[in-house]
């Protein structure tokens, strides 16, 4: 899911620019995920104590898919500011809520160390995102098949996460 997550960021400018909103439409679908973003960290920590971490983190994930669906096709600009939020809730919180996640299943004693471990390896796969779906741009003349990668890498790692069990 790290390869999607910062994709959107790193081409929020050029998305508008090809809508002809211009740049100033792409900051500000940064400043409304950023705001989402906020918003997911805030509430996460609630949530998942009550759904359960694993439950929360397939919530996330979801809504990261319908996101990336929304940015798919998506011209007006109430479609793509909602697109915007939800990505930043969704990627947020899901940053916010990996250590506990990680907790949960291996156990608190080196949460740490397995953390910072995975944390080194999918910010490394995050580099892929931006470059991936800016590829995608310049053979297709558009964001949409990026988009729909992206639907469905966080599916693939929905999947995951369901599927997710402690070891023995």
């Amino acid at each position: 899911a790290w390869s999607v997550m910062f994709f959107p960021f790193a081409h929020f400018i050029a998305l508008a620019i090809d809508l002809e909103w211009g740049p100033e439409g792409g900051v500000q679908l940064f400043a409304m995920a950023a705001v989402g973003g906020v918003f997911g960290r805030l509430v996460i920590g609630a949530i998942s104590d009550k759904i359960g971490r694993k439950a929360g983190l397939v919530v996330l994930l979801a809504e990261q898919i319908l996101s990336c669906l929304l940015f798919a096709g998506g011209t007006s600009v109430s479609v793509l500011f909602a697109a915007a939020v939800l990505f930043g809730i969704g990627s947020g919180a899901s940053v916010a809520l990996y250590p506990a996640v990680v907790g949960d299943t291996f156990g608190r004693a080196h949460v740490g160390a397995i953390a910072g471990f995975a944390f080194a390896f999918t910010c490394s796969g995050g580099s892929l995102g931006p470059m991936v779906g800016g590829w995608i741009r310049d053979q297709t003349g558009s964001y949409d098949q990026a988009f729909l990668l992206g639907a469905l890498v966080n599916g693939l790692a929905m999947v995951c996460a369901i599927t997710l069990r402690r070891p023995e």
